[in-house]
């Protein structure tokens, strides 16, 4: 894992102009104790966020989480197969699953976990 200061100093620029002051709160939670005391910090944590996405795009989505097949040229690289992509992708799922909400239709489900469980029915 790298640091979070390494973290925020590689990946903050682009969000910088529309930002700034967001971005300076968060450079100066450095312990576990300030993330847990931060309001802010609480609210990125806890919310869930609203994802747009094309039907075939969540489609792909869902294959790759739950099969492990989807939305990579064949040849193009490892993937996430065997043992270790399957805890990856359960990880990424849960990820998805407890801070993502999807946008769309009232027939769209909000979970990925809605689609998997029904496909197993």
């Amino acid at each position: 894992m790298i640091p979070a200061h390494t973290f925020f100093s590689t990946f903050s620029s682009p969000l910088g102009p529309a930002h700034r002051a967001t971005l300076h709160h968060i450079s100066t939670l450095l312990l576990p104790a300030h993330v847990q005391n931060d309001e802010l910090a609480q609210r990125f944590r806890n919310e869930k966020y609203a994802i747009r996405m094309s039907r075939s795009g969540f489609g792909l989505l869902v294959g790759w989480l739950t099969e492990g097949v989807g939305g990579e040229a064949f040849g193009a690289g490892e993937g996430f197969t065997g043992e270790r992509g399957k805890r990856g992708r359960a990880s990424v799922m849960r990820v998805v699953n407890n801070h993502l909400r999807f946008d769309g239709k009232s027939t769209f489900p909000s979970h990925i976990y809605d689609v998997y469980s029904r496909g197993r029915q």
